[in-house]
């Protein structure tokens, strides 16, 4: 049975980007500093 879409070049381009995105998200993400939620006492 074929599924009802083709897997085209540009397809394949698309979804290579956006999961470049969400590694550039992740990696973004990893590299942040913690929130401070509480007032230091010096």
């Amino acid at each position: 049975m074929k599924p009802p879409y083709e897997i085209t070049k540009k397809i394949s381009f698309l979804i290579a980007s956006v999961s470049e995105r969400i590694g550039e998200i992740n990696a973004a993400h990893l590299l942040k500093q913690p929130t401070e939620l509480r007032k230091k006492i010096e």
